[in-house]
């Protein structure tokens, strides 16, 4: 096997050949044989094989995951962001709502006294 292997093998009488684990590639199987008069073809037949990578190992997937990571990340970013500045504006309307009641106590709270002074006054 071209591309993988450096020296042929001679394999006797066995009429198949197994190769596991190849790694992703272009390689060329050679083959060359010989009659029952032990006369070699020494030319021999080759044949072109494409060994893709699983789908995981390809760049449009590699890709696509880290695109997907990025929009992970962004959307958490995002939907916290958001988060905290509905409770901002929460607190902000608590604070207003606080301050106009207190200043509505003061306001009552100056009058009384206002009314106090003057029957002390008198």
């Amino acid at each position: 096997m071209e591309g993988f292997e450096k020296n042929w093998n001679y394999v006797d009488n066995r009429h198949f050949a197994t190769y596991t684990n190849l790694p992703p590639g272009n390689y060329i199987f050679r083959v060359r044989g010989s009659n029952h008069n032990g006369v070699w073809n020494e030319e021999g037949v080759s044949l072109k094989i494409t060994i893709t990578p699983p789908f995981w190992k390809t760049w449009w997937f590699q890709a696509l995951g880290l695109g997907g990571i990025i929009f992970l990340f962004v959307s958490v970013f995002h939907t916290r962001t958001r988060s905290i500045r509905k409770r901002a504006k929460k607190l902000e309307n608590r604070v207003r709502e606080r301050t106009a009641e207190l200043n509505a106590a003061n306001k009552e709270l100056q009058v009384l006294f206002s009314l106090q002074s003057r029957n002390q006054a008198r």
